[in-house]
């Protein structure tokens, strides 16, 4: 986990190393910047990527105030790669992001997300709304849209590398 040294306060070190230790037990990785009192922003990757997907925004972010947490996805790094397929659910994929947001001590967060992220911030709005400031989705439309775009327009011929993806076998052997 990268923790940059930016002591907005007194005792912010002490603080930023609590979170750090609490962030490790979720045993995926996460990057983790600006002050550890800042509003805090779940940043979700899309596919093929990983948490640096988002190493030009967080600086930006955090020269606003605000705390970022990138996490590696379900999936994406060696200490979250379950071998059961229902495991990668999307209400499982959820459950990692709230999870997130209370390792950081957050009731609300800001959810960003870009492709799969997206979809994963689409879901952790409309499942826990309490818990969701602001959603902020990149590339993928509303649910409801994407649904409709699949049943009327090209939408399915364009997302078929998804299904593809559901097939045993085939997505180990094309990666």
């Amino acid at each position: 986990m990268t923790m940059p040294d930016k002591s907005p306060h007194p005792g912010a070190e002490a603080a930023k190393q609590a979170a750090t230790e609490l962030l490790d037990t979720l045993g995926y990785d996460v990057l983790d910047a600006g002050p550890v009192d800042g509003d805090v922003v779940i940043l979700l990757h899309g596919f093929p990527q990983d948490a640096h997907a988002w190493d030009a925004v967080t600086p930006v972010l955090g020269g606003t105030g605000l705390r970022t947490l990138a996490p590696w996805q379900r999936g994406y790094c060696p200490g979250a790669t379950p071998r059961e397929i229902e495991r990668y659910e999307i209400g499982e994929l959820v459950a990692d992001v709230r999870a997130l947001a209370d390792a950081a001590g957050a009731d609300r967060v800001h959810v960003v997300g870009h492709d799969w992220g997206a979809v994963v911030a689409w879901e952790m709005a409309l499942r826990h709304p309490d818990r969701v400031a602001t959603l902020t989705a990149l590339s993928v439309p509303a649910p409801g849209a994407m649904a409709w775009a699949t049943r009327k327009g090209p939408q399915l011929v364009r997302s078929w590398y998804i299904g593809a993806f559901c097939l045993p076998v085939l997505p180990e052997r094309a990666l």
